[in-house]
């Protein structure tokens, strides 16, 4: 097929009639991951021995903290809220406590300013719901 397509081009002109054919070859690997190519990592075994193994565990390692931040990061929002909703609970007793005891202006200070912050946040979350943006 080489042959007939180097003829072809004489013909037409596109190549002088001294050319002399040349096969050229090239090869392309790719290899996409965390990890080396296997090949390499037995090249860094073979320079450093136990080179493969200590990267293999840094690999695991990273992993398990990637999913450690994972898991935080997913249980975050949670504990917000049960610390919030903890909070307002502790302001609501501390208010009743204050306020049987004939604490009044405390005991309204105490529960008017998580009252105000809880109101606050159901205000954002009904405009956040209403603007998508």
């Amino acid at each position: 097929m080489a042959a007939a397509l180097v003829q072809q081009l004489k013909d037409e002109g596109r190549l002088p009639e001294t050319a002399e054919r040349a096969i050229v070859a090239a090869l392309s690997e790719t290899y996409a991951g965390p990890l080396p190519h296997p090949r390499h990592l037995k090249s860094y075994d073979d320079v450093v021995a136990g080179a493969a193994r200590d990267i293999l565990n840094m690999a695991i390692s990273e992993q398990k903290h990637r999913h450690r931040l994972q898991l935080i990061e997913i249980a975050y929002p949670y504990l917000g809220w049960l610390a919030g909703f903890v909070g307002f609970l502790v302001c609501v007793a501390g208010a009743i406590y204050l306020g049987l005891n004939r604490n009044t202006p405390v005991a309204l200070g105490l529960i008017g300013v998580p009252s105000v912050g809880a109101i606050g946040w159901f205000i954002r979350a009904r405009i956040d719901r209403i603007d998508p943006d």
